[in-house]
């Protein structure tokens, strides 16, 4: 609360009416289970979640879409200019929509293959599985 205190200050006054300064320090403060409740349910859309979370800039779920749905049309775009291409043209670089910066990193996950068992799981037993190893 102490990185972003204007904007939790924001959000109090915006969402629940309330002047933090007093919830804090007024004569009838509040108490802190109840501030954390408050916190706790500040809205996604509020000044505070874009400050602790996307540095300040608004990205909304549908800028997040729009954005995925830009990105898509364009490799479907650079697969059909790729098959019908004559030989030796080269395809552009992908285009990539900046998004705002997070501090959440995505989990990166290490490529692997499935096991009998997991395909087996998957796609039934009526299907021939054969293990390979690795040469």
């Amino acid at each position: 609360m102490r990185r972003h205190f204007g904007a939790v200050e924001a959000d109090f006054q915006s969402h629940y009416g309330l002047d933090l300064r007093e919830v804090l320090w007024g004569p009838r403060r509040f108490g802190v289970r109840r501030i954390h409740a408050l916190a706790e349910g500040l809205p996604l859309s509020g000044a505070t979640f874009r400050a602790a979370a996307t540095n300040g800039q608004q990205w909304t779920t549908t800028d997040e879409l729009l954005a995925v749905l830009v990105e898509l049309v364009d490799h479907s775009n650079r697969m059909y200019f790729s098959t019908h291409a004559r030989k030796g043209q080269q395809v552009w670089k992908p285009i990539q929509i900046a998004r705002p910066a997070t501090k959440v990193e995505p989990k990166k996950m290490e490529p692997r293959k499935s096991s009998v068992v997991q395909m087996r799981a998957a796609f039934g037993e009526n299907v021939h599985y054969v293990e390979r190893s690795e040469d």
